[in-house]
């Protein structure tokens, strides 16, 4: 599947290694195996019991692993980084991986990888799906990264477990998108990934590399495994990735809300803070009935009644202009009195 060059693709698969049988995450590309990531947390409480079959990465001594009649490097510290773009840098991880306070996808984006993978047969339980998204977009968010997590699907399910076969991608905190549940066919998710955007905001983010030089032995100890990878010919357009026409204006009208509720709530908050570090008790403002000046007199109103001053207390007066009109200013008169 991957022998064209068209893509980098990570596959679950169970590996032995010297009598051991590791839960693992395969990485390929142009038709050769890259490496193996073997999970490093393995839970064993409530419904899981993976103790009993697998062994955790670090029990493993060998750096190198047959898969597939090729040679390849084993460890839960590998991060896959293309030859031509090395801001196109992958890490991997697996399933429980990522509810550990302080995950291995932590160690391989400080390493370098901008995307990082879950392989996931986590089961789904009522309100399941809601934790995973929050984790999937948190883990993107304080690692400037994309993460993209896939779970096992409804055909997995059991007398005793179901699985929904929930897909997550996120970026920086912000969700691109998100698979059907329980589907009955195979679902695919496609997403764009802005690497610019992610590469600027560890740039921008001192203290994300700061943070990570307390863990530098443990950093250092990523490896990186260098991969050959061309993308397709022609113009790359984003196909996959919804750019709002107002990207400051939710279009979610719950959303909308809060947003609303916060900028009005930050000017207001800030004013009232000015007024008493002035040691004042009167406002004089200019209304022309715009949108600005209207929203300007709403919040001067607001700060009033937060510190129990009179509204009259706020002078405002009209001022006209060369776009003026007699409607105009008859809004600002109305709304004067109105308020």
């Amino acid at each position: 599947a991957t022998a064209a060059g068209g893509a980098a693709l990570v596959v679950g698969a169970p590996l032995r290694c010297r009598g051991r049988l590791l839960n693992c995450g395969v990485a390929m590309s142009r038709g050769r195996v890259l490496g193996a990531v073997p999970k490093s947390y393995l839970p064993n409480f409530r419904e899981f019991y993976e103790g009993r079959q697998f062994v955790p990465g670090d029990a493993l001594l060998e750096e190198w692993i047959t898969v597939d009649g090729e040679e390849a490097r084993v460890s839960s510290g590998l991060v896959f980084e293309c030859e031509q773009n090395c801001d196109f840098c992958f890490g991997v991880e697996i399933c429980q991986d990522v509810w550990v306070p302080i995950p291995p996808s932590t160690f391989q984006a400080w390493r370098g990888a901008t995307i990082l993978c879950n392989l996931s047969a986590s089961n789904v339980t009522v309100g399941k799906a809601d934790y995973r998204r929050a984790l999937v977009a948190s883990a993107s968010a304080k690692n400037n990264a994309a993460y993209v997590y896939v779970s096992a699907g409804q055909g997995e399910s059991t007398n005793d477990l179901a699985w929904d076969g929930q897909a997550v991608a996120c970026e920086g905190g912000d969700l691109l998108g998100e698979s059907p549940r329980f589907a009955e066919a195979s679902a695919t998710l496609l997403v764009d990934v802005d690497l610019d955007r992610l590469v600027q905001d560890r740039a921008r983010d001192a203290t994300w590399a700061q943070n990570g030089r307390d863990f530098e032995d443990r950093v250092r100890r990523v490896v990186r495994v260098p991969f050959d990878f061309e993308p397709p010919p022609g113009p790359l357009l984003l196909a996959h990735r919804l750019v709002p026409k107002r990207p400051y204006v939710p279009s979610d009208p719950d959303s909308l809300s809060r947003k609303c509720y916060e900028c009005y709530n930050v000017q207001v908050s800030g004013l009232v803070q000015r007024i008493r570090a002035s040691r004042i008790s009167k406002l004089v403002i200019g209304v022309s009935g715009g949108l600005d000046s209207t929203h300007a007199l709403l919040v001067c109103c607001r700060a009033l009644d937060v510190l129990r001053l009179p509204r009259a207390n706020c002078l405002a007066f009209t001022m006209p202009g060369y776009a003026t009109s007699g409607a105009t200013r008859r809004y600002a008169l109305d709304l004067m009195a109105a308020l």
